[in-house]
């Protein structure tokens, strides 16, 4: 029998002495997730701890980590949820942009999720049945007009991915 999993997904949050914690937006949004996963650039592992008492929390580290959490999370990351097989990496591995170095990637790996961060411009695409995911940033949007996580509900053997934005 399948469950119906909620997933919540961030990355890039650069959480250091300049800005301590995560908006109330996360903590909102992820309070009914199952599992939460971090697409790196954390700088802090108490992020981590923050939201593994949100929900069990998976994450790999970005450029932008200090070796300390590149050696403790790695920066790509491989599991199965509900039968759906989930790669987890930053982004930044390759020559070219996030979404290059992903698409590159999914040529290499068998997934039915890739997700990963780097660029903090949220994404969510669908290609050749394989779900491409980047939640943008809960704090430092750039560019971006807004800041953004992603919920992800796999139910009934489908992937329905929820941009979150404010």
């Amino acid at each position: 029998m399948e469950t119906h999993k909620t997933i919540g997904i961030l990355s890039d949050t650069h959480l250091h002495s300049r800005r301590k914690s995560l908006p109330s937006q996360v903590f909102t949004a992820f309070s009914d997730c199952d599992l939460i996963f971090h697409a790196g650039d954390i700088l802090d592992m108490d992020v981590i701890k923050t939201l593994g008492e949100i929900a069990p929390t998976f994450a790999v580290a970005g450029n932008n980590d200090p070796p300390e959490l590149l050696h403790e999370l790695g920066d790509i990351q491989y599991c199965s949820v509900n039968n759906f097989r989930v790669t987890l990496c930053h982004g930044h591995q390759g020559k070219g942009t996030a979404v290059q170095n992903i698409f590159a990637l999914s040529k290499r790996v068998k997934a039915d999720l890739f997700i990963f961060g780097h660029s903090h411009k949220p994404m969510i695409h669908q290609q050749n049945g394989i779900w491409f995911i980047n939640p943008g940033s809960p704090t430092l949007k750039r560019m971006e007009p807004f800041f953004s996580v992603v919920k992800l509900h796999l139910i009934s053997g489908e992937i329905q991915p929820e941009l979150i934005r404010w």
